[in-house]
């Protein structure tokens, strides 16, 4: 039954892509929800410090909750837990075990919860490369805040052939479902806040995004990811 439904609700995103091609083809966006991305800026100091803290206390945890069942076709098996991320938002399920940790970050995203939909920490360690792979769904865009980011251009992101830079403080908006990758060829590490914004669209259309979404918010996938949060923390809680 839950293949089917699975199945179901893949043939609904796929329909719905379709009628969102008509309305915007675009791979890059300069801007999407303006306030959020100046909160971003404003409080730019405070979310790298709430990162900075916990992962000092966290660095030599191998913490990465997207299992490598997740995440193998974009990551060597050898590099799974050189991608380091720190959920706080799935598809509208708030990760509670990690809010604790964060509450400059939760209260600001609190404050966007009805166009944020995926809310994560991601660290890119030194020397390390996410192969070209795309999203999932085009009902949503993806928006990097960059928080440490090294000075260098050997650090950077290729979307549908180009490629753009991470800035410190500075917004990276694009739409996923485009071919990607990452790329972190410096011997730093590289830290943004990693969001999954609702896509604007017509009255009726956000309508329908806004149920596919939740639909997603109840499949493994997401479920994965909170589970393997609770089971992270039953085992690192002592640090």
């Amino acid at each position: 039954m839950k293949s089917l439904l699975l199945l179901f609700l893949k043939g609904i995103i796929r329909s719905f892509e379709k009628i969102i091609l008509l309305y915007e083809k675009r791979s890059v966006f300069l801007t999407v929800y303006p306030d959020l991305e100046l909160d971003l800026k404003k409080n730019f100091s405070l979310i790298k410090d709430e990162f900075v803290t916990f992962f000092e206390k966290n660095e030599s945890t191998p913490f990465n909750i997207l299992s490598y069942r997740a995440t193998h076709k974009i990551l060597d098996k050898k590099d799974v837990y050189k991608w380091k991320t720190v959920f706080l938002r799935a598809y509208g399920r708030s990760v509670k075990e990690n809010e604790i940790y964060f509450p400059v970050t939760v209260n600001l995203l609190k404050k966007y919860k009805n166009i944020v939909s995926l809310a994560f920490f991601s660290c890119m360690e030194p020397k390390f490369t996410i192969h070209t792979h795309k999203g999932p769904f085009k009902g949503v865009l993806r928006l990097h805040h960059g928080l440490i980011v090294p000075n260098s251009k050997d650090i950077y992101i290729i979307v549908d052939n180009k490629k753009y830079f991470w800035k410190e403080n500075e917004t990276f908006i694009f739409d996923d479902t485009f071919d990607h990758s990452a790329h972190n060829l410096t011997n730093e590490k590289r830290v943004v806040l990693f969001l999954d914004v609702i896509r604007p669209l017509p009255f009726i259309l956000d309508k329908v995004n806004r149920l596919i979404i939740n639909l997603i918010s109840i499949t493994p996938f997401v479920n994965e990811i909170i589970e393997n949060n609770k089971a992270f923390y039953a085992q690192y809680k002592k640090h």
